[in-house]
This record gives structure tokens, C-alpha cells and sequence, in this order.
């Protein structure tokens, strides 16, 4: 998954590598390979040659130092002098405040170059336009922009006040309720206090990266909780599947704003 380009020789230029949570499922790697070619494909038109690369923090064939030292290594002897890390998480859980910075720093250990942590995808704001515009567009595709229409952000969820607090702001400046999978809210209890208002459909966002398990419990919920309401539930696509959620990775890349 590592460029290949023959054409870099930029002493002072920055690589890139994309961290996630991790997973055995094949799909997911398959998921990640195409965001990963898609943000390449992005960098490319803005002309930025560059080495960007994907890893693990959990659940892959080597921990998140090694593969940092491995992809050091390999771009040191292209002359690079910074790697730029992105956690391509959502909130400021214990990933993103322990676990990450603690596998940087052993690699530091075993790395000359200059590696940076960005700030969390999560951070982003422009993750708050995205989801406005796809909210917005799913109720155009249904007709339903004048009808009465309640607004889920489904998330996982930490034991850090932070992290869910981060969502909650989040939702509140989309107009969105919050559901948790990991803690309360769930999305059962959510749905069934937005069904007292009587809207005559309730959306929800899976503020995930990729389809897999998750989303698919989710959706199975969504389906036997639809027998029981008059309302319509919609469960919409996650976050990689948005057109122009890439445009955000690259912006983070680059602007760190």
C-alpha cells in the first residue's frame, strides 16, 4: 500500500500515514485500500507528490510501532525528513489520547525522522458541512424536505467524557440527536422518544468509517424496530461511502486545520 513513486526527492517534504482501529474482516482492508487510493488519487490533482501509507493500530499482522519504524525506514532512504500520522478516529477516545501517541513514541525510538501526530480526523470541521449537505440530500432523494423529519448521529461511544462530548457538540450544530452503541443512549431508546413526536421519518447517520459488523447489527435493529412504528426509519451510508469525505482527509493532511 505504500507509493511508488521513482520521482520523489524532497529533503524537507512530509509522507503521510493513515491510522485506524483495525480488523480481521477482509472487507474492511478492502475499504481502506480504496479511501487510501482515493485520497492519493486527490493529492495527485493538487499536484502534491508524496508517500502515504495505512496501518493498524489493532488486529494486524505488526503493532502500530512497528509498522512506523518499517515505513521509516523506507523513507529515510527516499530523503525524507517528517512523517505526519493521522488518526483517522472520531473522538478523542483512548486511542486517540493513549494508545496512538504511545506507539509513536516508541517508534521515535527506533526512527531519525521527525514524526508528528495530527490531530484527529474527529477534529475536523469540516466534518459539520458534510454531513449537513448528506442529510440534506437524502431528504431531497425522498421528497422530503418540507415534511417532519427527526435527525440520529449514531455513534460508538467512550468511557471519556471528552470524546462523547466532542459528539454531542457535533450533533448539535447538524440538528441531530445522539445514539450510542458502546453506552446510553442506545439507538432503540432514541428512536422510541423521537417516534412520541411524530415525525414522519427519522434518519440515521452511522458515524462510522466503513460498513461492517456494527452497521450491520444496526441495520437489522433498524429493520424490527420499523415493525413496530409508523414512522419511516433510514438508516444512511457511513462516512466513507459520503462523496467528498476523502476531500476532508486531504485537507487534514495538508492544513492540519
Amino acid at each position: 500500500m505504500v507509493s511508488t513513486r521513482k520521482d520523489v526527492n524532497m529533503i524537507n517534504s512530509s509522507a503521510y500515514l493513515l491510522v485506524v482501529h483495525g480488523s480481521r474482516n477482509s472487507f474492511y482492508a478492502q475499504q481502506l485500500r480504496d479511501l487510501a487510493f482515493s485520497v492519493r488519487q486527490k493529492l495527485d490533482l493538487l499536484q502534491v507528490t508524496c508517500d502515504l501509507d495505512v496501518a493498524y493500530l489493532e488486529l494486524g499482522n505488526q503493532s502500530l510501532s512497528e509498522k512506523i519504524i518499517e515505513f521509516g525506514n523506507q523513507l529515510e532512504r527516499k530523503g525524507y525528513k517528517n512523517l505526519k500520522v493521522l488518526p483517522l478516529f472520531l473522538l478523542s477516545g483512548t486511542h486517540v489520547i493513549n494508545d496512538i501517541p504511545f506507539e509513536v513514541e516508541v517508534s521515535r525510538q527506533k526512527c531519525s525522522l521527525q514524526i508528528e501526530i495530527l490531530p484527529h480526523l474527529g477534529r475536523s470541521l469540516s466534518l459539520i458541512p458534510l454531513l449537513c449537505a448528506e442529510y440534506e440530500r437524502q431528504e431531497n432523494l425522498d421528497h422530503h424536505k418540507d415534511s417532519s423529519i427527526e435527525r440520529i448521529l449514531f455513534c460508538h461511544g467512550t468511557s471519556l467524557q471528552k470524546g462523547n462530548e466532542e459528539i454531542e457538540g457535533l450533533a448539535g450544530k447538524i440538528n441531530a440527536h445522539v445514539a450510542y452503541w458502546s453506552i446510553k443512549p442506545n439507538l432503540h431508546s432514541v428512536i422510541a422518544k423521537l417516534a412520541l413526536n411524530d415525525p414522519q421519518q427519522i434518519m440515521i447517520m452511522p458515524y462510522f468509517l466503513f460498513t461492517g459488523k456494527i452497521i450491520d447489527a444496526i441495520a437489522s435493529e433498524v429493520e424490527e424496530l420499523q415493525k413496530e412504528l409508523s414512522c419511516e426509519l433510514k438508516l444512511l451510508p457511513p462516512l466513507t461511502q459520503i462523496d467528498g469525505f476523502s476531500d476532508i482527509i486531504v485537507n487534514r493532511l495538508l492544513t492540519e486545520k
